[in-house]
């Protein structure tokens, strides 16, 4: 069953509705996995972060094409990942794409 999703960008939070005779039973939400809903914003957060960041030029191109790929959450951290970036470049990363 298909329900209403919302996206509230100041909590950064989504909202699933519930019909109410739904109310009692076992549900499961599937999420479609994509890295970036509605008004998150993640690719612009990380291209203002990339921007500041103290990193080659080169390096700060290739982070922003994958993050601008728009991969699944799990497959972007991979892939950042293998790059074996500087741990602290990597947490900021994360933290931002996870949210």
């Amino acid at each position: 069953m298909e329900c209403p999703v919302d996206y509230n960008e100041k909590k950064q939070t989504v909202i699933v509705s519930v019909s109410e005779e739904e109310v009692g039973k076992q549900i499961r939400i599937y999420l479609n996995g994509k890295q970036e809903p509605e008004g998150n914003h993640v690719v612009e957060r990380c291209f203002e972060f990339l921007n500041r960041a103290e990193i080659e030029f080169m390096l700060k191109d290739e982070l922003y094409g994958l993050i601008k790929a728009g991969k699944s959450v799990p497959v972007l951290l991979a892939e950042l990942h293998t790059r074996k970036l500087n741990a602290d470049l990597f947490g900021a990363l994360a933290e931002i794409i996870i949210g």
